[in-house]
C-alpha cells in the first residue's frame, strides 16, 4: 500500500477517474473555460480551496488589458521584452 500524502485538493483532480468523473470535468471545461477547477473543486467540497484558487487566476480583464508582445512566432501575455 503507498501514501502519497495528498492534500484534498490534489486527490479531488489525481481521485478522479471514474467514467462520470471525466464526463463531468469536460463538461465543466466546456461550460468554464480555463476557470473548470474552481468548479470542480466547488462540486468536491472544498471550497476554501475553490476561493483560493479563484483569487489566484487573472481575470478575463486582466490578460485583455495586459500587453502583448511577439517574440519567435510566440504571444506573451503581460511580459514586455
Amino acid at each position: 500500500m503507498f501514501d502519497l500524502a495528498l492534500e484534498p485538493m490534489t486527490l479531488s483532480f489525481v481521485g478522479a477517474s471514474s467514467k462520470d468523473d471525466i464526463k463531468r470535468a469536460r463538461v465543466l471545461m466546456a461550460e468554464s473555460g480555463e476557470r473548470w477547477p474552481v468548479y470542480w473543486l466547488h462540486e468536491r467540497g472544498l471550497p476554501e480551496w475553490a476561493a483560493e484558487l479563484d483569487q489566484s487566476m487573472p481575470t478575463v480583464a486582466s490578460i485583455e488589458n495586459a500587453p502583448v508582445s511577439y517574440r519567435n512566432g510566440t504571444a506573451h501575455i503581460g511580459d514586455m521584452p
